[in-house]
């Protein structure tokens, strides 16, 4: 079980944010399933010789249990009918927990909201039960690099060229160390931007061997996007799917980032000094 001394969570959706902890209007009396989904294990027993195979080894979607209380100084019939409309059944909520100074977050569904107050006049303590179909905690924070960009050759506070002159230069990094410290592989989103035409842009984890390339022509103003994340596999041109145009290679495909360091390249069959390709990405956890 959590320490709920020290721990804050905060409930979210749209504009209406609800917050629980201990300076909190609600205090969390008790938690369980934040630090661990529950793990499908199935074995077949070997049939000559001791043990077994694993055939099944799945991290199951994560369920959470609270069970909190309104503080005794707010207005508890209040913020038991703010309750009851917040928490309902069939809308995707966002969660983000704070937990001994490690911020998590996680997209969630209501499974149980119910009352456990004894008589009314004590303080609105109510059972949540909670469900995130994601297992994994995912960082608040999202890491984003450029792979090209701009290095700076001159700044002043003005700067006056009457017959031109260049103020940066485009530095070309086609490779890009990014270090995924989080518990499990975790999925990617690449912006490739084209200021002129480049055919069949790929990215490659140099670490793993993976690579996903994409059989599009781009124009100057076109944006292909990429997301690797897991059950969000997409490619789109300009907004619109273009994921049956990834290469059918067999070793193209949507990779992850492995934990630790992975080494990434891009490239194109023509044109790849045309592309800015940024990477972004946030750190998965087993548990918040």
């Amino acid at each position: 079980m959590t320490d709920a001394k020290k721990l804050n969570i905060t409930f979210s959706r749209g504009d209406t944010v609800i917050e629980a902890g201990r300076r909190a209007p609600l205090h969390i009396l008790s938690c369980e399933g934040l630090e661990s989904s529950n793990i499908d294990l199935q074995l077949s027993a070997n049939a000559q010789g001791d043990g077994g195979t694993v055939t099944v080894d799945r991290y199951d979607s994560k369920p959470i249990t609270m069970v909190m209380e309104v503080d005794r100084k707010e207005d508890s019939e209040a913020w038991a009918e703010k309750l009851r409309r917040f928490f309902v059944p069939h809308v995707d909520t966002t969660i983000t927990v704070d937990n001994c100074g490690r911020q998590t977050m996680n997209t969630f569904r209501l499974s149980k909201f119910r009352q456990q107050r004894t008589n009314l006049y004590e303080p609105f303590r109510f059972l949540l039960d909670i469900i995130c179909p994601d297992p994994y905690m995912k960082s608040v924070s999202e890491y984003v690099s450029n792979m090209a960009d701009h290095l700076a050759l001159f700044t002043a506070p003005f700067a006056l060229y009457p017959n031109g002159g260049a103020l940066s230069v485009r530095r070309f990094n086609e490779e890009l160390l990014i270090v995924n410290r989080g518990d499990v592989t975790t999925g990617i989103i690449f912006e490739f931007s084209a200021s002129g035409p480049v055919k069949n842009p790929r990215i490659d984890n140099l670490t793993t061997g993976e690579f996903l390339r994409v059989m599009v022509d781009m124009a100057a103003g076109d944006v292909l996007v990429i997301n690797t994340q897991r059950g969000k596999h997409a490619i789109t041109l300009n907004g619109v799917s273009v994921t049956q145009k990834k290469d059918r290679d067999q070793n193209c495909r949507f990779w992850q980032l492995a934990v630790g360091e992975n080494v990434l390249k891009y490239s194109a069959d023509d044109g790849y000094a045309n592309l800015s390709v940024v990477p972004r990405h946030r750190y998965e956890y087993y548990g918040g």
